[in-house]
């Protein structure tokens, strides 16, 4: 068994120590919604209890975040986009095939959670 490639980040899981960030993957098909999958993504980056952290609402509104990538069919699903924000201080942004990537370098103090960007 071969160690993955930590300069290549597109299927990484877990803790890149060669970038600082945290991956994780969102099934669309497993129970939860992607908005719960990036608080939870956020306290397994940090070691922090879920129930710890500011409530994702905070930051932007879970329904539209869920909205904006669900797929439009089984068959169908979002081809290309991303979000980011600051979730309890972190950089966090989140793709349309499901990959949450929490930046832990540096705790942005900064953007008081109010950051957001869209491509």
């Amino acid at each position: 068994m071969t160690a993955p490639d930590t300069n290549d980040t597109r299927d990484w899981r877990g803790y890149n120590p060669m970038t600082e960030t945290y991956h994780h993957q969102y099934d669309w098909d497993a129970p939860g919604t992607l908005g719960q999958a990036v608080i939870s993504a956020v306290a397994a980056a940090t070691g922090t209890d879920s129930t710890e952290l500011e409530p994702l609402y905070n930051h932007v509104d879970p329904d539209a975040l869920d909205a904006l990538f669900r797929p439009l069919s089984t068959d169908h699903p979002r081809a290309t986009g991303s979000v980011s924000l600051v979730v309890d201080g972190y950089d966090v942004t989140v793709y349309s095939h499901g990959e949450i990537i929490v930046h832990l370098s540096e705790k942005n103090n900064l953007g008081g959670g109010r950051r957001l960007k869209h491509t």
